[in-house]
């Protein structure tokens, strides 16, 4: 199976990662929190010596972080992989591979790599709107991307891998980055 990958599939891979994670959940989570929080204590501070309009100033800073936040710490992460990307993986950005099941291994290769997976090292198949990923651990995995295969090729692929990896797909075709 004949395929290159962007730099967008690589983009698809680490921010599904990230969240995955539970310690990047619980940093994002708690930088919302925390930050409108010390703004409230500001704001304590300000009502108790009766400013009431830097009060008010720290409460819609509050308000505003807690609601704006999330969508800013998308954007911060999104910027943040592509750096990434750019910077380690940008040898691999458009270099056609080929992947096959051979005997009881995953063999893919390329122009500049080549590479080869005993069949029991994998530990999921996670299908994405528009990729396969083929989990090795929580950090690495095969991209195999939905556009750039044949749907019947791709299909009949993952059908194989289900059956000698003795695997299940994992449907998290509804998952986006948020």
């Amino acid at each position: 199976m004949k395929y290159s990958l962007v730099s967008n599939d690589h983009l698809t891979f680490q921010l599904y990662t990230a969240s995955q994670s539970p310690f990047v959940a619980r940093k994002r989570r708690l930088k919302r929190i925390i930050y409108p929080l010390s703004y409230i204590i500001f704001g304590m501070v300000f009502l108790y010596t009766e400013d009431y309009i830097l009060t008010s100033i720290a409460m819609a800073v509050a308000v505003l972080w807690f609601v704006i936040y999330p969508f800013y710490s998308r954007r911060v992460y999104v910027r943040h992989f592509n750096k990434h990307i750019a910077e380690y993986y940008q040898e691999r950005i458009n270099i056609p591979g080929e992947t096959s099941i051979v005997d009881d291994s995953l063999v893919f290769v390329s122009d500049n790599t080549e590479g080869r997976i005993v069949l029991s090292e994998l530990k999921s198949i996670i299908e994405l709107k528009d990729h396969f990923l083929l989990q090795i651990d929580a950090g690495s995995a095969v991209i195999l991307p939905k556009g750039n295969i044949e749907k019947t090729e791709l299909d009949s692929f993952i059908e194989e891998l289900e059956k000698s990896a003795e695997l299940s797909r994992l449907d998290k075709t509804s998952w986006v980055w948020k």
